[in-house]
This record gives structure tokens, sequence and C-alpha cells, in this order.
């Protein structure tokens, strides 16, 4: 198909563009009671101590609809003014950021049956797919039998039956080993659930296949209403602390910088490699993907029972119950394509699936174990950020495979094997500079020293938020000094830093970024380098704590500074108000000092057209 002018504009906000949109009332009145609650919830528990109720992981994935005490009524008088207030500054209209031709242009292509717009698996990019060769990719991949196996309408039925009732057993022993409370058990089983869509995105930073010429696509089954997610959620943010105990393993580049540059001095001869394992989540064997989960749990139990017992939380769950309920996640991911055929997954685990982090650093980590312990003289480093491995060796390129067991044919390995008929590396070698991409660097040994600079993808979209979508003037402005520090921070030295910098620069100037706004986090970054130095910035920042108590609503430029003075103003009145101070002379105190305002952003364009894939409504 042709593209118009319209359809390019468009195109040039990028996906993440919020188009000035006008506000859904029923939505900001939903946003207002979800504050009264919060408020008469603080009030209610006003009395209580952190430490008479324990904390569970469950009530972040869970949340509870009980309603407590209508001490903030709706007829309140303070009430009814501020949240009219708020109805009346939503309602205010803004001007267009984005052309109602360029609009209704993004808005027809869903209505084109030959074509579909989807992101790319990396990069940010947006792809222009014939469903024809959509289908055709998403066929050749159900119809692997050794990953997936269809199943009728009527065994998919049976399987959600059995599924429940499996939920259920599993929550019940939660529940009697004292992981999670009575409340929560109920909450988790009055959750609804039916089979989740996959979908699949295109690998455009990939070759073409050679058999059909289209680009290979990644998978990705959606788990929102998967009968297992809440479980499958549990248990991956219960073993999130587990993730930085795995000897060998990558948080984030950060992470590798600090490994990297840690070396120290290396021989003439070293030379760097990158292994990458095809397709590692469905290559996953079962019975060695979930022994190997469960032994590092196991193993490590005395972290988690610290973990509970200095955030005041229940008890994790033993070693068994949680192989039980790892192992029913694993056999039972059962999903739908385009509503009119389901399959069940018979190998591995998924893209979509929460625990699939934690089951495939475990499972790499063991095969990859002797390595990590126990290096051979010519391995000189060793890390690996999930299937992406990065080493130096002093070997030369043919004979790195055998360090991890590959031989030629017929020769014995001489060591243990990494690979086997469903683990497959493919080996990168560093290039005639010396230089090798992983994760978002280009690692080097500079003059025998381990340095590195920013490396982008030639695939890379820069697809940064455009100027003048419809985000806080906040999230806006701080894109490019993040932006920056992030570019100092993976550049070794001053000289590879400059240019970096000019050239994100003129990205952000293409996305309609006010030079003075540009130059304004210069000077930001200028003052943070000059007080601090790169060391500090590779340091991982505590994440914050969000505000205990917020109005949350979508964003609206033109209702901002309404809502930010009416918040103030209401929440000084009701902390001073009769409807307070006749509760006890301290329940003012049970309320913060202010009240936030927390904004969500509106609808994107790319949410225009996502969800025709991820729902399955294609």
């Amino acid at each position: 198909m042709a593209l118009t002018a319209h359809h390019i504009r468009a195109f040039e906000r990028g996906a993440t563009f919020v188009p000035n949109q006008p506000s859904n009332a029923a939505t900001t009145q939903r946003d207002l009671e979800r504050l009264r609650r919060s408020i008469n919830l603080r009030l209610f528990w006003r009395d209580s101590h952190p430490g008479d109720h324990k904390n569970s992981l469950v009530s972040s994935i869970v949340k509870s609809s009980w309603q407590p005490p209508d001490t903030l009524s709706a007829s309140n008088p303070l009430w009814t003014d501020f949240s009219t207030t708020i109805k009346q500054a939503m309602a205010l209209r803004n001007k267009r950021n984005l052309d109602r031709q360029a609009l209704q242009a993004w808005r027809s292509l869903s209505r084109n049956q030959d074509i579909f717009i989807t992101h790319a698996d990396k990069g940010g990019k947006l792809v222009i797919v014939k469903r024809a060769d959509y289908f055709a990719e998403a066929r050749r991949q159900l119809n692997d039998a050794t990953t997936y196996r269809a199943l009728t309408k009527d065994e998919a039925a049976s399987l959600h039956s059995r599924l429940h009732q499996l939920k259920t057993t599993f929550i019940h022993r939660l529940q009697t080993a004292n992981n999670i409370t009575r409340n929560e058990s109920t909450r988790l089983l009055a959750e609804e659930c039916s089979f989740p869509p996959i979908y699949f995105l295109p690998k455009i930073h990939k070759a073409k296949r050679q058999d059909t010429g289209t680009f290979p696509y990644r998978p990705i089954i959606g788990a929102v209403r998967n009968c297992l997610r809440s479980l499958d959620a549990y248990l991956a943010k219960l073993t999130s602390p587990l993730l930085k105990a795995i000897p060998g393993s990558l948080e984030d580049t950060a992470d590798l910088i600090r490994a990297w540059e840690g070396i120290g001095s290396l021989p003439a001869n070293a030379s760097l490699f990158s292994a990458d394992v095809e397709s590692l989540y469905p290559s996953i064997p079962w019975e060695e993907g979930v022994a190997s989960a469960c032994r590092f749990y196991a193993s490590h139990y005395h972290i988690l029972l610290h973990e509970a017992r200095t955030n005041n939380r229940l008890l994790p769950p033993r070693p068994t119950l949680f192989r039980d309920i790892l192992k029913a996640i694993l056999q039972n991911n059962i999903f739908h394509f385009r509503d009119e055929s389901w399959y069940i997954q018979c190998s591995g685990t998924a893209m979509g699936c929460s625990m699939s982090v934690y089951l495939a650093c475990t499972f790499m980590f063991y095969r990859t174990r002797h390595l990590i312990l126990h290096p051979p003289p010519e391995l000189l480093f060793f890390r690996r950020y999930i299937d992406d491995i990065i080493g130096v060796s002093t070997l030369p390129p043919d004979k790195v495979p055998a360090l991890f067991g590959i031989q030629p044919s017929g020769a014995p390995p001489a060591s243990p094997s990494v690979t086997d008929q469903h683990i497959r590396l493919t080996f990168v070698f560093a290039d005639a500079a010396g230089e090798l991409p992983a994760l978002d660097l280009l690692l080097k040994i500079h003059e025998g020293r381990p340095s590195c600079r920013l490396y982008r993808k030639p695939t890379d979209g820069h697809q940064y938020l455009h100027w003048r979508s419809s985000h806080p003037i906040h999230q806006r402005t701080s894109i490019p000094y993040s932006q920056l520090i992030r570019t100092a921070r993976n550049c070794t030295f001053t000289e590879d830093f400059a240019p970096a910098a000019s050239e994100l620069l003129d990205r952000f100037r293409t996305r309609d970024f006010p030079e003075p706004i540009l130059q304004a986090a210069i000077r930001k970054l200028e003052s943070r380098l000059s007080s601090t130095s790169r060391t500090a910035l590779l340091q991982t920042s505590v994440k914050r704590p969000g505000p205990e108590i917020a109005l949350i609503t979508t964003f609206n430029p033109a209702a901002d500074a309404t809502i930010r003075s009416a918040a103030r103003t209401f929440w000084h009145r009701l902390r001073t108000s009769t409807t307070i101070t006749a509760l006890s002379a301290s329940a003012a105190s049970a309320l913060p000092d202010r009240l936030h305002t927390v904004y969500r952003t509106g609808r994107r364009l790319g949410a225009l057209l996502g969800p025709i894939i991820k729902r399955g409504n294609f």
C-alpha cells in the first residue's frame, strides 16, 4: 500500500505519542472514588502500627476491593467541592497536537484487511506487516509439534476446568502454610480467567528467513487472563531477590560496565566473544528447568526468609510447594490464536510468563556453572545476561566453542557440554577493530585494558517521545537529561562521549524538542559530572516508594494547574476539618502532609492498533 502524507505525519510522531483527547468523565469519576477510598482506608487504619499486620506480595498483584467505613462521604461538602472542580477541569478541551487528517489516516490503517501495524521485537520501530505473511509465520511456528500441541475446543474447556481446580488447591495450600492470608485467598479465588492470546513480533534486527523471505517472529503469550497468572506473578515477585544471587549473572548494562571495567589489565592475546542461545525460552527442557529453579530456590531459601523478616512479610512457600506451583505453571500454558484455535505449550516457557526470567537464569547458571565457579585458565572473563554470554579468552576464535564442550563432529568434548539437542549456541567474535556489541555497549580491549562506549543497533528506531505528545512537562524535560546520563555512563573515555552526545541531541531536535530544553539538560549534566564521578553513575539507584495517597488520573494539559491547586486547597481544608478532628486528636497525623497528583498518559497512537494483535482481534 502507498502511504499518504497524513500517514507519514502520524508515523513520525511514533507509537508512544499521545494525542490531546477529551477526558472521559466516567474514568475521572472512578479516579476520584479510588482517591476517596484511599483516604478512608488510611483513616480506618490510623491507629495501627507497621508491625501489626504482615505484608504480603499478593496484595500488590490482586488488589483488595474491600470498602472501609465512609468517614469521608461522597456528600461531604469538602469532597463535593473538590470533585466538582476536578471534573470541570478535566472537561476542558486542549488544542490539537496532531491534525485530524493524520489521526484519521492512522485509524484507517486498522481497517485495512491486507496489513496491520505492530512493533518490532527490538528497537522501537513500527512495522507494517502483510497479514498473509504474518499468518503464514504464525501457523509455521504453531505447527511445531515439539513446542506446541493443538487442542480441540472441548479439550481446552476441559483443561480450563481442571486448571481452576488446580489453582484452588494451590491457594488453599498457600493459606494453610501461612504464605497468604484468608482475605488474599478469597481475592485470588474470585479472579476471572480465560485463555490468553498468542501474538508475534517481527525480529527486524535478524536476517530474513531463507525459506520464506520474511523476518523471523518472536512469539508472545499474553499472560493477563491466564488462570495461573496471579500465582505466576507471585512466584516472580518472590524470587526477584534471588536473581541478584546467581553467580556470573548480570542485572543490567551498569552491572556489565562495573564487571567489565573492573577486570584490570589483560594479556595481548586476549580477545572478546559473545554467545547467544538460540530460542532459549521455548527450548528449556521442563524436567531440567524445574530442577534447576527449585535447586537454587532451596539452597538460597535463607535469603527469602531474611527478606520476609526484614520487610515484615508472610513466610515464603517451602521448596516443595514452590516446585509444585512452578511445574503447574509451565505445564499448563494454554492459549488461543484468533479465538479459533487452541494450543498448549509442551516444552520450555513462554515470553509473557512472569517466571520465565528466573527459570532461564537458573537453568543457564547450572549449565555453565563449571565455567563460572571453576573457569579454565584460557577463560579470563565470563558474564551472562539471561541467554547472552559475554567472555574474554586467550584462545583463537575457532577454539572458543571447545570451552563450552562443543567439538568437531566425532571428537570427545574437552569439558562438560553446555549444549545438547535442545540448547544451541551462536558465537560472535570481536571485529577487526577489536570491538564487540553487548547489550547497549560496544566492548573493547584498549591497550590491554577493558573499555566501552555506547552502542546503537542499526535497527534502532530512535523513537524518543515526541515533544508535542500529551505528557506532563516534567516527564518530557527529563528525557534528554536521562539519556545524556546514560550516554556518559556507557562511555569509558570522554572522547567517545562527545560525538555520541551530539548525535543524541540531534535526534531530540528531530523530535521537536526546543533548544532551551536541550541546553538545560546539558548544563544539568555538566553540573552533575562536576560534583560526582562516573563511578557514581554506575551505582544502582534505589527506587523510591510511590506516594502513600495520590490522585491518580489521566493527564490533561489544560487541567494540570487547576488540579494541583485544587489538591493543595482540599488537602489543607480536609486535615483541619471536623471530619478529621472529630475522629481523634491524632487523626490528622494519619494523613500525609500533602496530596500528590500522579498522572497516567492518555491513549497512545500505538494503542489504536496494538490491541488488535495482542487481543487476537485481527
